[in-house]
């Protein structure tokens, strides 16, 4: 009887696992969502994609504005792959470059979109809104700045 009630409980637990597995297994390759995706590619054998994994990881919770997190796993990263991705949307370098492009006496319409690229990112739409105006004042005719200026405003 003792045996019996052994081997019961052992068939619940191993039909219990491979009901686990499943589930994660249906999970994984069916109903991604992009954090999975990254932990999922970074726990390849591959050691090209593994460290895109971990890449893709980094951009995941940069783009999320984790930068204490994304910082943690900057050391297992080539720098000149990040490098270019911080100095466009970390927000201590989109303040630099917000104000030295404030700073500009004689700004372009390249330098005004930029301004209000930058100012969007850090959530001052009523800035962008103003250097997109100047932009369209500066050059009305360039397509780019036209579809910015009448989607702003």
């Amino acid at each position: 009887m003792k045996s019996k009630l052994i081997i019961s409980l052992k068939i619940i637990i191993v039909l219990s696992l491979v009901f686990t597995v499943g589930i994660n297994i249906y999970q994984l390759l069916f109903h991604r969502d992009p954090f999975t995706s990254v932990k999922a590619q970074s726990s390849y054998l591959n050691l090209g994609e593994k460290y895109q994994g971990r890449l893709n990881f980094w951009y995941l919770m940069a783009e999320n504005g984790d930068w204490s997190s994304a910082a943690k796993i900057e050391n297992t990263l080539d720098s000149n792959d990040i490098n270019n991705y911080k100095s466009a949307y970390e927000p201590q370098e989109l303040q630099k470059k917000l104000t030295n492009l404030n700073g500009k006496p004689n700004k372009t319409p390249d330098d005004w979109v930029e301004l209000a690229r930058i100012q969007s990112m850090i959530g001052n739409i009523v800035d962008a809104k103003k250097s997109l105006t100047e932009a369209f004042k500066l050059d009305p005719v360039r397509d780019d700045i036209q579809k910015l200026y009448y989607q702003f405003n």
